[in-house]
């Protein structure tokens, strides 16, 4: 039995209980980091919107003022315009990458958690293994 715990602590190995402990944490900081990640996502989707529907605006007031001939509106409003436009559709494709980052990030930590789940179904030395890649 001495030999037994010598070998296990040489080898890193604690008991059980201490393999179910840190998959415990692990699944929990997993499941910790999806939900961070979700509230990132639903962020950036919303500040996507509201960029979208600001550009969108712009976009119509511009037309409306290039197409009312009659006001014969202002260049230099024109032109404040044209790059308020011009802007927001900048912001808006950068808003549309960091959306693709984070739906990336968010798909991995999903992967990952979905084989850490199916990796705690097979024995333990399995998981184990896959917890040491980690």
């Amino acid at each position: 039995e001495s030999e037994l715990q010598e070998y296990q602590q040489s080898n890193n190995m604690g008991s059980g209980t201490d393999l179910f402990s840190e998959v415990e944490e692990k699944r929990v900081a997993l499941e910790q980091r999806v939900g961070v990640l979700q509230r990132e996502s639903r962020s950036l989707k919303s500040k996507f919107v509201l960029a979208d529907t600001q550009r969108r605006n712009l976009r119509h007031q511009l037309m409306t003022m290039m197409g009312n001939q009659s006001s014969k509106a202002d260049a230099a409003r024109l032109r404040k315009m044209e790059e308020a436009l011009s802007q927001t559709e900048g912001e808006k494709t950068a808003l549309e990458r960091d959306l693709k980052k984070m739906k990336s990030k968010l798909e991995k930590q999903l992967k990952c958690f979905q084989e850490q789940h199916a990796a705690s179904g097979d024995d333990d030395n399995t998981y184990a293994e896959f917890l040491q890649t980690e």
